[in-house]
C-alpha cells in the first residue's frame, strides 16, 4: 500500500469503529512501541455466523508462535466478552492456522 492508501484505509476503519460496525485492533508489544500484527472483526454476510475475524502477525512474530497465541486469545475473548453466538475465522482451520485451500 502507498502511504495515501494506508491513510485512507485507516480513516475507513476509524469511521466504521466509531459507528460500531467494524472493529480493527493493532497488536502491540508490551511497551506499545512496536506493531506485531492486526486483527479485524467484521459482521458476517453468512446468516449462520454473527461475525468474521481476520488477523495477521509479522513474519518475525509468526516464527515465534504469535499467530497461534493470538488465535487462542482472540477466540477466548470473543467467546467471553462479546455477544456473538457463532464466529468464524475464514481461511483458517479449526486450530486457527491459515489454510490456503479454504480461500
Amino acid at each position: 500500500m502507498t502511504i495515501e492508501q494506508d491513510r485512507s484505509d485507516l480513516e475507513w476503519h476509524e469511521e466504521k469503529h466509531d459507528n460500531r460496525e467494524v472493529f480493527a485492533f493493532t497488536v502491540l508489544n508490551t511497551d506499545r512501541s512496536k506493531c506485531l500484527g492486526c486483527f479485524y472483526l467484521y459482521p458476517s454476510d453468512r446468516p449462520e455466523f454473527d461475525a468474521e475475524v481476520y488477523f495477521w502477525v509479522t513474519e518475525m512474530e509468526f516464527n515465534k508462535g504469535l499467530e497461534d497465541k493470538l488465535f487462542a486469545v482472540t477466540k477466548t475473548w470473543l467467546d467471553n466478552k462479546w455477544p456473538f453466538k457463532n464466529v468464524i475465522f475464514p481461511n483458517r482451520d479449526s486450530d486457527g492456522r491459515f489454510d490456503p485451500s479454504l480461500l
